[in-house]
């Protein structure tokens, strides 16, 4: 019978081993042969070797995989982090389909840890089994067979029964002082934990107070997710709403339109029916015109033969007034019976009851809307005949479509199913699209009000100079029509400077004056720090002659909103000399703001200031050439 093993036979086996070996040389003193170790038990150690190794290695492959899984894992919740705590800092609202995502998530995760847990559980078991069966099986192959003992058998018996008693006594003396050392060192530590109990009870108090601190903004921050859900749920349906009732106006819209387009296609063949009876009945009435003209002549050429040759004489010389008066002696021979002139009289009275529906002037007039609506009647039927056709051509699509539906409904072909890493890959797409979409938004607002700041201040600029030549009016500025009034605004100005100037040739004394520009006026162009004089000169006229262009006047340069700037408001010409610099100082220009109304004194300043920077240019150019 072997003696059981207890638990603190584990750190002891060193020692245990090192007191058998000496128990073997004894024994072999004493005459105690012992059968040396069979070559099998090496081969099983070996094999045992082999296998562990071979565990060891799958174990450092399970923990190299555990280890990229664990990363993996521990980046998806640092994003899944960074996405909660954009969430608290009020960036972006939380959804049903986040929450939701977050709960399955969070759900996965947990059965995932307890599947692990468990597996690990049952490797630890495994292994302190398999180190059990291990430590056994050494013991009892280290103990020798009965068999393998020769000599006096009751001495060699006694020997080991006394050697397994001391053997038992050492081992659980050093079981006592490896207890007692054990006992030592806890109280060691109880020691120098009660030493600083106080400090480690505050620390732990004030983790405590923290806890619930977080804990209580966790709930605020719940609640204010909430109430922010409740908000979002009631903007939804109020939105649903307003696109329902948007939905019922426009069908509501579309069905007056249709009724409309039906009356008028009604009233439509209406006038064509009509058109068709009253050109009949002006056809017949041509025709009984010139049967009436043919009788009329017929008879005059009768008379003619009849009558003398005075009163030939006299029937030509009626003639002219008759010429003078051919509209009412046709409408004589026409109406030569009572039933005729009430014929010609219903006729007038229907073309008049035409041109009053048609609201014609002429007969020609009438006679263009009665085409026009002709035409248009032809191009609705070719329209009709077009949709019917169109029509017939999706009726064919959609039995195909129905065809093909069918025949895969019982083929079993269906469409693959969405996997989760492409509905994330589309959610990541949608929300990428949406950033892009805030941000071209943001953008076209901005430009939008830019827009609106420039056709502002063009409005103020053709406000200034209405007064002058006020039959070429400017109206009011919009996206569509701002180059043309830039031009008019332009235009005028220039034609106001050249007119001041061709009045009033005398010199114009000029001041140099220190002029504060407003934050608000972004008009005044400013050269950069390493500007020339003539890049100066050029880049103005550059703008002067393209001032239509939009892209280059938002190019030549904006000051810098919301700072106050204090600039010496001169053109200066070149730079060529400190001469030439004094006298444009003294011939520079005082600049206001463009929001004041110009006076004719500063505005013949700057019709000086524009021709002797033209003369300037000039000069500079054949210098140049």
């Amino acid at each position: 019978m072997r003696r059981p093993q207890s638990v603190l036979d584990g750190p002891r086996s060193e020692a245990k081993n090192k007191r058998q070996k000496k128990r073997g040389e004894s024994a072999g003193v004493r005459r105690a042969v012992f059968s040396d170790v069979p070559k099998d038990e090496v081969e099983s150690y070996t094999e045992r070797l082999r296998e562990l190794a071979t565990q060891q290695a799958r174990l450092e492959r399970e923990f190299q995989q555990r280890s990229t899984a664990n990363r993996r894992a521990i980046r998806k919740m640092h994003d899944e982090n960074t996405h909660l705590r954009t969430i608290r800092a009020g960036t972006s609202d939380v959804t049903a389909v986040e929450l939701e995502q977050l709960e399955q998530c969070k759900f996965i995760e947990l059965r995932r840890l307890n599947r692990l847990t468990h597996q690990l559980e049952k490797l630890e078991e495994k292994f302190r089994e398999k180190e059990m069966a291990r430590r056994l099986k050494e013991e009892a192959d280290k103990t020798p067979p009965l068999e393998a003992v020769t000599g006096n058998r009751s001495v060699v018996l006694r020997i080991q029964k006394l050697e397994k008693q001391l053997d038992k006594m050492l081992t659980e003396q050093q079981c006592v002082r490896s207890i007692r050392s054990m006992y030592e060192k806890v109280l060691e530590e109880l020691r120098e934990e009660w030493a600083g109990r106080e400090s480690s009870v505050a620390v732990l108090e004030h983790d405590i107070e923290t806890r619930r601190r977080e804990y209580a903004k966790l709930v605020l921050m719940y609640k204010n997710a909430n109430t922010d859900h409740q908000i979002a749920k009631e903007a939804l349906q109020k939105f649903k709403d307003e696109f329902e009732e948007g939905r019922r106006m426009k069908d509501k819209a579309l069905g007056d339109r249709r009724l409309r387009v039906e009356r008028a296609l009604k009233e439509t063949h209406y006038l064509e029916t009509r058109e068709v009876k009253l050109q009949n009945d002006i056809e017949t009435e041509h025709q009984r015109i010139e049967e009436a003209e043919t009788l009329h002549k017929e008879r005059i050429r009768r008379r003619q033969h009849s009558v003398s040759a005075m009163e030939r004489i006299s029937m030509v010389q009626r003639e002219p007034q008759q010429q003078g008066d051919g509209g009412d002696d046709r409408l004589q021979t026409i109406g030569g019976t009572p039933e005729d002139e009430e014929r010609v009289r219903a006729y007038e009275e229907s073309l008049r009851k035409m041109m009053r529906a048609t609201e014609s002037s002429t007969i020609d007039e009438l006679m263009t809307k009665f085409e026009l609506e002709y035409a248009a009647r032809l191009q609705l039927q070719d329209q009709v005949r077009e949709e019917k056709a169109k029509l017939e051509r999706l009726s064919a699509v959609v039995r195909r479509l129905r065809e093909e539906t069918r025949h895969a409904k019982l083929c079993g072909v269906g469409l693959p199913p969405v996997t989760s890493g492409l509905r994330d890959e589309v959610v990541k797409c949608i929300e990428e699209a949406t950033v892009k979409r805030e941000e071209a938004v943001q953008g076209t607002a901005e430009l939008q009000q830019l827009l609106a700041e420039l056709t502002r201040r063009v409005d103020v600029l053709a406000a200034v100079v209405a007064t002058y030549r006020p039959e070429v009016s400017v109206p009011l500025t919009t996206a569509e029509n701002y180059i043309t009034n830039m031009r008019i605004v332009m235009q005028k100005i220039f034609s106001l400077a050249d007119e001041a100037i061709s009045r009033d040739h005398a010199p114009v004394k000029m001041d140099l004056m220190l002029v504060v520009v407003p934050p608000s006026n972004t008009r005044i162009a400013l050269p950069s720090p390493g500007t020339t004089g003539a890049a100066w000169r050029e880049s103005s006229h550059d703008v002067d002659n393209s001032a239509a262009s939009e892209q280059e006047m938002g190019s030549f340069g904006i000051l810098p909103s919301g700072e106050t700037t204090d600039v010496k408001a001169s053109f200066c010409p070149s730079t060529a000399s400190d001469e030439e610099v004094l006298k444009d100082a003294e011939r520079s220009v005082t600049l206001l703001d463009n929001e004041d109304p110009l006076t004719r004194e500063q505005i013949k300043r700057l019709a000086t200031v524009v021709l002797r920077r033209e003369a300037r240019r000039r000069q500079l150019e054949k210098r140049r050439r």
